[in-house]
């Protein structure tokens, strides 16, 4: 009888840390108790009350580490389980953005996107804003983006978004400089109603098949669709105009890709593309052909044949063996990154009747240390010689009517930037607030 009141016992003893009944197990399954270590009743009352007091303080340690590791791993599972959470949720994530106070005329900003706009999977940017900022969405996991009532799209706000796939939007009118640079997945966008798209809005996006044109486009720049080398067809609808044509023609003709959709072709726009094609000059041609021929024969030194007077965009990029450039007088424009990536070019003999350096033209020309602009030059483009990091000097003239942003962004070695006594002051004004650290000087200057 006593055997069997000392079985049943056994059978219902608990563990005195955490509470668990024993399952015919030496240590307990939950905080590891050894049972053998523990003490009968009647071996508890024939201990002495300083051996009682070692064992409940004992026990009540033990029961501390145990409460403390049970809430550690509490802890552990819910921050699991709001990971799992929160992981399930980005895969169907959709952010909607919008503005706190609508004005009418709200910006997107980068500020705004910058948490969870950069995280999410598809956004909706609701009525109110009427922009997205610069760099507002540059470079996030993107897929899709919903724009209803958005207008003007900023410089590179979808800068390198290698996700995006598709952009619903019907009122934009501005696509800003690289805004859609490097979306290597977009393969349509609607661009109704859009009236300028500015230098590189779609470069790089490899698979970008098909674009129509309207008819409200009035300005396209150079490269705006570069290296989209999947595009297989351009449709311009009728009504645009023959300046804008013969723009996006230096641009695209090559690809051979401008086709007129077939129910709005009309005799008309046969004709006026028949009169593009025409008007493109034996010079041009020639020119192509030369830099083609240069291109292959890796050239080192490159002389332009007197007679042409424009230097095509990006006609000589990347030639990164080309050390000296020789320009006759008749060369009147320098295009968008024609000489960009040419690591090399040391020397540059200008051409005396230049009038315009393209955006981007000598960027990346890491060997360039001097720089006479020639009088007679108007405009330099944005970013014209930007990274030129040995770059040591510059002279600008008193021709000069308007210059770009970031010209000398990362030119490194540059200390002076020597500018004309007659320069336009409010020219010379906006050069030494963009370069702070940059000295802006003229002669006369240097003789006091």
């Amino acid at each position: 009888m006593v055997k069997a009141m000392g079985r049943q016992k056994q059978q219902s003893q608990r563990c005195p840390i955490c509470g668990q009944e024993k399952k015919k197990k030496v240590f307990c399954e939950e905080c590891g108790w050894d049972f053998t270590a523990a003490l009968e009743d009647n071996t508890l009352q024939m201990l002495s009350a300083k051996e009682r007091s070692e064992y409940d303080r004992r026990i009540a340690l033990l029961k501390k580490i145990y409460e403390a590791y049970k809430k550690s791993r509490e802890t552990e599972k819910k921050q699991k389980n709001i990971e799992k959470t929160e992981k399930i949720e980005s895969q169907k994530n959709t952010v909607t953005f919008r503005p706190k106070n609508s004005d009418g005329r709200k910006v997107l900003t980068d500020r705004e996107t910058s948490s969870l706009g950069k995280a999410a999977i598809c956004a909706t940017v609701t009525a109110g804003y009427k922009a997205i900022g610069e760099h507002a969405f540059e470079k996030s996991s993107l897929t899709e983006i919903f724009l209803p009532e958005i207008e003007k799209i900023g410089k590179m706000a979808f800068y390198f978004c290698e996700n995006l796939e598709q952009v619903h939007a019907a009122q934009i009118r501005e696509i800003g400089v690289e805004a859609f640079m490097g979306c290597k997945k977009l393969r349509k966008i609607d661009l109704t109603g859009v009236e300028t798209i500015a230098t590189s809005a779609f470069a790089y996006c490899e698979s970008l098949e098909e674009i129509t044109l309207p008819s409200t486009l009035k300005h396209i720049e150079y490269n705006a669709f570069r290296r989209c080398t999947a595009l297989k067809k351009i449709y311009l609808e009728p009504g645009m105009s023959e300046k804008t044509i013969q723009q996006l023609y230096h641009i695209t003709i090559q690809a051979k890709v401008i086709q007129r959709s077939p129910e709005k072709t009309s005799q008309q726009e046969k004709l006026l593309e028949e009169k593009v094609a025409e008007e493109k000059t034996q010079q041009e041609k020639a020119l192509e052909e030369f830099t083609t021929k240069q291109l292959a024969m890796d050239s080192v030194f490159v002389e332009i044949p007197e007679g042409f007077y424009k230097i095509q965009a990006a006609g000589f990029e990347h030639c990164r063996k080309l050390k000296k450039v020789w320009m006759p007088d008749s060369i009147t424009e320098i295009g968008a990154y024609a000489f960009c990536g040419c690591r090399q070019l040391e020397q540059i003999r200008w051409s005396m009747g230049l009038k315009k350096i393209g955006f981007s033209a000598f960027k990346d020309c890491a060997a360039l240390k001097k720089i006479r602009v020639p009088e007679g030059v108007e405009e330099i483009g944005a970013a014209a010689f930007c990274g030129c990091e040995n770059l040591e000097w510059v002279e600008l003239p008193a021709s000069l009517k308007k210059i770009g942003m970031d010209v000398f962004q990362g030119c490194s070695s540059l200390n002076v930037i020597w500018v004309a006594n007659e320069i336009d002051q409010k020219l010379r004004k906006f050069l030494e607030n963009q370069y702070r650290s940059i000295q802006v000087m003229s002669e006369e200057e240097t003789r006091l």
